[in-house]
Formats: structure tokens, sequence, C-alpha cells
């Protein structure tokens, strides 16, 4: 019996693609900081889903310069329960690393890596979160 080599390829893309699914969202536990790169997702035992989805802004002093301030970093995350889908944007800089959404109170803990000269692009960071439920 021959395979025909069309089919063979559509299998390999579909394995392909729900492998891509499953690798894009972790397991994460309430309280306990997570890192997630940048396109990724944490589902947490309330139903809560994060997913880290852009750098807004990174004025943070690149390594191996002298800066006058210190900076900041944007981030947004996107946050989703039972259908119910928000954005949000949090800063490192306290209180703006912290928000109550969705009865959950999620906190950026670090963005990394450090600022450059130049930026790196935003698909090259990741970010630390940690969330509780209200």
């Amino acid at each position: 019996m021959r395979v025909r080599s069309d089919s063979v390829i559509a299998i390999v893309l579909a394995l392909l693609t729900l492998a891509s699914c499953t690798s894009s969202r972790v397991s994460a536990e309430m309280r306990q900081a997570v890192i997630l790169q940048f396109g990724r997702a944490a589902q947490f035992p309330s139903g809560l889903t994060v997913a880290f989805t852009g750098v807004v802004s990174d004025s943070r002093c690149p390594v191996g310069v002298t800066c006058i301030q210190k900076g900041d970093v944007v981030v947004e995350l996107t946050a989703s329960l039972r259908g119910t889908e928000k954005a949000i944007r949090l800063s490192l800089d306290s209180p703006s690393n912290r928000a109550e959404l969705l009865g959950h109170v999620i906190e950026l803990l670090g963005v990394t890596p450090q600022a450059t000269a130049p930026p790196k692009p935003a698909d090259r960071h990741a970010v630390k979160v940690r969330v509780n439920v209200m």
C-alpha cells in the first residue's frame, strides 16, 4: 500500500499545529511566580488565563549606559475568565505593577531582558507575574 505524500504532509502539519497550541499555555499555581515568554499564557486553577501580549514602552536605562533616571517598562497582559477577556497594562513601578481584574490580583514582578541599546523586539521579552484570588 502506498501512502500519498500530501496526506503525510497534512498529518505532519496537523501534529505541529497541535504541538504549538499546547506549548503556548503553561499551568500555573496561585501565589506562585510564573515566567511568560512573549505570546505565551498561563492557566491558573481558578480558570483565569493570563497572556503576555506586548511591550508598550521601555524607558529603562540600557545596560552599560549611565542615566539620570532609571526609567520604567510597561507591558500589556490579556486576562480571560469564562468568556470575558480584558487587556491590562502594568509597569514595574509600584503601584502600577498590579491590577485587580476578574476577581483576581495580577502583579508584575519583573521583565527580561534588561534594557539594551538598541532595544530588543517585544518577542524577545519575558515577564514574571504572580496571581492571587481577591
